[in-house]
């Protein structure tokens, strides 16, 4: 009995030493994880500031509508020259959002992949694949990630408090492509499933453009008391949230463009 009681305890002992091993290994592998995350996060906020200190963007102030705000501009040409990809520069009035938007053969390189073509966890800002990069689409959408350090898309959560449109300068876009400066104001913006309806860029008729104009402004959680129509050429930007499982998405309508 004593034998069977011994080896019964040494047993139990092998098995607490083969969880306690386990676990270890666990909460080492999940240190692991974490610190390579934020060396790689810390990789890709440098490849931001080497294109800020390296690139000039020019703001030209213009007047819309009464209300004055600034159009920017800056050599496309030399952004092509670091990535082939670059098809334009946004930026995002009262967010830190500036950066070249590229665009790939599709979706999903630029979901895990830097300016510098290496791998991020960040990703960075692109265009759908489907878009004419000249802006000739009815809808043109640039996608971002929600990045805990406040890179890429972050700052858009900041329009999710109503106050952030108190300043009327924050409702607008400013999107510069090769030889071309846009501005953009926004009209809609709204936390959705991640469907993809408002990814739509083709449409069969403008009154099949005009029911999908109307969808996206009545989705908005805040009234911009903007005029929409089928004329208009809209820019959509999406991201994640909610721990990915939702998009919030803004929209914004052509308002200003000047050839450079």
């Amino acid at each position: 009995m004593r034998d069977k009681k011994e080896k019964k305890n040494k047993k139990v002992k092998l098995i607490i030493i083969i969880i306690r091993i386990v676990s270890l290994l666990v909460i080492l592998g999940c240190i692991a994880v974490i610190i390579y995350r934020a060396l790689n996060l810390d990789k890709s906020k440098k490849v931001i500031d080497n294109i800020n200190s390296e690139i000039e963007i020019n703001d030209k102030p213009i007047t819309i509508e009464g209300q004055t705000t600034n159009i920017i501009d800056t050599n496309i040409e030399s952004l092509k020259q670091k990535n082939k990809d670059t098809v334009g520069f946004i930026k995002v009035n009262g967010t830190n959002i500036s950066y070249p938007v590229l665009q790939s053969s599709d979706n999903e390189y630029y979901l895990r992949h830097s300016f510098d073509n290496t791998y991020s966890q960040a990703g960075w800002i692109y265009m759908d694949y489907r878009n004419d990069s000249t802006l000739k689409d009815r809808n043109t959408i640039i996608y971002g990630h929600n990045m805990l350090n406040n890179t890429m898309f972050s700052e858009l959560t900041k329009m999710l408090n109503n106050s952030f449109f108190d300043l009327s300068d924050n409702n607008y876009i400013s999107l510069c492509i090769e030889n071309k400066s846009t501005l953009w104001k926004i009209f809609s913006i709204y936390v959705t499933n991640p469907d993809t309806y408002y990814m739509s860029i083709n449409f069969s008729s403008k009154s099949n453009y005009s029911e999908f104009l109307n969808n996206i402004k009545n989705k908005s959680f805040y009234n911009f008391n903007e005029n929409i129509s089928n004329e208009n050429r809209i820019l959509t930007l999406s991201t994640c949230t909610n721990l990915n499982t939702k998009r919030l998405v803004i929209h914004a309508k052509l308002v200003y463009e000047e050839n450079n």
